[in-house]
Formats: C-alpha cells, structure tokens, sequence
C-alpha cells in the first residue's frame, strides 16, 4: 500500500508523512487551517500558511511564491470549498502540474497529498495552531535557563560602567589627556559594547513573530547561541568549539537557534557532574545525505552537539521526539525540548539522528539543505552601495527620540560633527516640527517604538507631506519583516542601538549623499 493510499486508510486517526510531518484527513468545514511544506527543492521546508484562495506560483502577486525556473508566473491554485473540502487547479501552466505524480488539471486534493511544480514538491497539510505556542513555550523555558548566568554577566557589565565613572569623576581638574582618563574612558567604550553585544544576543533568542524563511548565516548563529549558553554552564563543563565559516541556509533565524539551544541545555542536563559539551559544523558528507535530496539541494550543512553526559539506552532513544515525554523530574522540563527540536529540523527539510549509550555521552547530529556560494548574496538596500559617494557636508537635523538621555546624547554628538539639530519626543511633536520647518530639515534621526505615533507611522506622513525626506531609523531591536517594511515606506537606513560613531557617521554621510 502506497503512503498516500494509507493515510486515505486512516479514518479520523493522525498520520505521519514520510517527510515527518503530522497529517489529519479532511474535517468539518473552515475548522482546519491549511498549509504547503516544501519537501523538495530550493525552499527545502519552508511552509506557507494557505488561505481559501491561495496561487503558486514566480509571480510576485502568488501568496506561494517559488524560486523554481519550471513554474509558470502563476502555476496554480488552492480553494477551499463550501463543504469545507480542497482543490486543486492547474492555472494553464506551461509544465503542469502533478499530484501525487499524476497530472493534474482541477482536482480534490486531501491533507498527506503532494503537489509538484517543476522541481519543488509540496506536501498538503493541516496547520496546527499548538505549533507556535509550544515553540514559544519552549523559547520561555530557555529564557529563564539562561537567566542566572545573563544577570550575572550584566551586573559585571554595569559595576564596570560605574566604577570607571567614579573615578574619573574623582580625578577634579585631570585633562583627557591624562593616560589614567584615557584608559577609564576606554573600559567604558569596552564596557558599553559588551553590554550591546549581549542584550542583542538576549534579543534574538527572546524575538517572537511570523515565522519566516531567509537567508541565515548558521555559522554566526552556531556561533552566538554558543556564547550566551555557556554564560549559564557550570564551569565544570568545558566546550569544544569548530564552526566552519560562512555556511548558509534557508530558515528561522529564531527557530534555529531555539533547537540549538534546546540542544545545549540537554547536553549540559546530562553532565551534572561535569563533561565536555562539542559543538561542530561543516557541510554533509554525501553518504550522511538522503539519496533524493543529494541532486537538488546540491551541499548540505551538518551541525553535530555531542556530550560525554550519562547517554540514553535503546528504548528511551525511542521516544525522545515524542512530545511530553521526557526522564526529568517534573520541575526540570516539560518534555517539548526535543520534540520541538525534531519540528523545526523537519520544518527546514532536514534530518535528526542521535547516538547514544549508556554512560557513553550522547551526540545529535543534523542535517539541512545549505545554500550555494554562488547564492549567499544577501539582497541589498540602498545604504549597502559602494561608499564612494559619502559627503561629510553639515546639515539640519531632526531627532526624534521619546528618551530624553539617548535624545541629548545624539544632538550632542551630531553638533561636535557640525550638524544643527532639532529635537522632538515623539512622532506628533516631530511632525509638528516639520510643519514649520520641514524644508530646512535635511534628514530626520528617528526611534522606532514611541508612545502616542511610532516611528513608522510618522516615517509615513511626513514622506506624504514632502515624498523626498531623508529618514534613517536608530532602534533598540526590530524584526527583519518590520525593517523590510521600514524600506518599502522610504527609509534610508536602519541602525540599532546602541551605536558607536563612526556607524552613525557613515550612515547619516551616506544618507546625505542618496537622491531621493
């Protein structure tokens, strides 16, 4: 019996694909959300939530939009039905259209069932809305793991800062150029940027929104998680580190690092007494690869977490994927860790495997689709261009920051650079500003996340009330879809705080220089 064949078979029960994702057959009408997960192809297990009519195709307007040179601009269409029912319609494309490898011109089509256009397959499936909720269940559980070792590394951070100022603060009528004022002023300068360095860190474990695939350099982020997890292991376990440069896949920046983490947090549970934690990452041997994904998804990235922990006997080794399961004790895990580890390497079109015995440590290995040197372009913004055309030209500038200390700081640096300045609290005090003087205004430096209008809103009513304003955002954290969006609106660029001078320098230089 065939896999699609079995899981017609399976009545009300639940099913498994061969790809590891979960499947129900049809319900009542509208009460299951659907979605496709690519199985196959460039977007290895990228998933596309599905509404009642959704096309795919390379068109931009497709709500499933593929990187597959055999798709048509659009290929195809999904549509719910009155009953609650799927189809499936072939929009005249120049391939056609399979399912479950037959063609297809409008067909019904169930949750298991898989589609293929040009090279990329998609399974058909039910969208559960647990998924995320469990995901970010997960994400609070590591957040508060990590929180002794996170306070401690802070408060040394701010006794630093504090200690410095102090002094020099103490030292009377010594000039800066004293060599004991010099060296005060650069532990603080030090100081601050191990301080940014570590909240961006805290940030992007703790991010939570639309789960989205782009393009993701793992070694970096192999590479960070790994810093802020070992602020929270006992010194008694040594990690061992190789992290091959430049390997890039396609994925959730925040999906894959929580799976990391939930990696680092069992191999250190499984060392009380002390071990040592590896951490390794290279590109996939061919054999280490399923022979139908080795022809189209070219390399494959390996990430391997091994540990010299008590290991896991055979039947335990069963279940470690199940959700819920787990040998802790009650107030030491809820059983989701690797369960949502195994979600997210199958929701990236991988493979887990784990070797483990008794009193032999244990060691997880995955593998996932990477990206092509040839395709590790990041897509650039206007700001990213070549810097020969920077100016160093003074200008009037208008600041807009809620926070009254980031605010004096800002207009104090600007002005030792030449610059005039404005200042504004928030959106509808800057856009009173420019409306008196927006045509002496030459570029505005804008928070993002104010009360009363936030920086986009006032981003969008000042480019409609003069369209060639020159906006460069200064933000303490902001998503990659949010930023998008900052560019689409007209943004020129968006820096995050806290940031050095030279970055602000640069970017207000290049801004002045742009033809908008």
């Amino acid at each position: 019996m065939s896999v699609e064949e079995d899981q017609r078979d399976t009545g009300n029960l639940m099913s498994v694909t061969t790809s590891g994702v979960v499947s129900s057959p049809a319900s009542a009408p509208g009460s299951v959300k659907a979605r496709l997960v690519i199985l196959r192809g460039a977007q290895s297990g990228r998933r596309y939530p599905l509404d009642d009519h959704s096309s795919i195709g390379r068109g931009s307007s497709c709500t499933v939009q593929l990187e597959d040179a055999m798709a048509s601009r659009k290929h195809a269409l999904l549509q719910r039905l009155a009953d609650g029912t799927w189809e499936l319609i072939d929009m005249g494309s120049r391939n056609g259209t399979l399912l479950n490898g037959r063609q297809a011109s409008t067909q019904p089509i169930r949750f298991g069932d898989h589609i293929q256009i040009g090279e990329t397959v998609f399974l058909f499936s039910h969208a559960d809305p647990l998924e995320e909720r469990i995901l970010h269940r997960q994400k609070l559980e590591a957040i508060g793991r990590l929180g002794a070792g996170i306070a401690h590394d802070i408060n040394n951070v701010l006794g630093g800062i504090l200690m410095n100022v102090d002094y020099v603060l103490g030292l009377g009528d010594r000039k800066l150029t004293d060599p004991e004022v010099r060296e005060c002023l650069a532990d603080l300068r030090a100081a601050s940027l191990l301080g940014a360095d570590l909240t961006r860190r805290i940030l992007s474990v703790a991010r939570r929104g639309a789960v989205e695939h782009v393009q993701i350099d793992l070694s970096a982020l192999v590479n960070d998680t790994v810093e802020i997890a070992r602020r929270s292991f006992d010194r008694s376990v040594k990690i061992e580190r190789s992290v091959t440069p430049q390997v890039h896949v396609r994925g959730d920046r925040a999906h894959l690092q929580q799976m990391l983490m939930n990696l680092l947090f069992n191999a250190r549970d499984a060392m009380p007494r002390g071990g040592t934690l590896a951490v390794s990452l290279g590109y996939a041997r061919p054999s280490e690869v399923e022979p139908e994904a080795v022809a189209v998804a070219g390399h494959h990235a390996r990430l391997v977490v091994a540990d010299t922990g008590t290991g896991i006997d055979a039947a335990t080794r069963q279940r470690i994927f199940e959700p819920f399961f787990t040998t802790k004790a009650a107030d030491q895990g809820s059983g989701l860790g690797l369960a949502t580890v195994m979600d997210v390497v199958t929701g990236h079109g991988g493979t887990i495997e784990c070797d483990s015995r008794p009193n032999e440590g244990t060691s997880f290995r995955i593998v996932l689709p990477a990206l092509m040197a040839t395709a590790r372009r990041e897509r650039r913004t206007p700001l990213s261009m070549p810097r020969a055309e920077t100016t160093s030209r003074s200008a009037r500038v208008l600041v807009v920051d809620d926070e009254p200390l980031s605010r004096r700081s800002i207009c104090r640096l600007l002005a030792r650079e030449g610059h005039s300045t404005e200042a504004a609290g928030d959106g509808r005090e800057a856009l009173a500003i420019f409306e008196t003087k927006g045509d002496e205004i030459d570029l505005v430096l804008m928070d993002l996340d104010m009360p009363e209008l936030d920086g986009h809103a006032t981003l969008v009513e000042m480019k409609r009330r003069k369209p060639g304003t020159r906006v460069v955002f200064l933000t303490g954290f902001v998503t990659d879809a949010r930023k998008r969006e900052l560019y689409e609106s007209g943004a020129l660029s968006v820096l995050h705080k806290p940031c050095d001078s030279v970055t602000l320098r640069e970017a207000l230089s290049m801004a002045l220089s742009v033809s908008v």
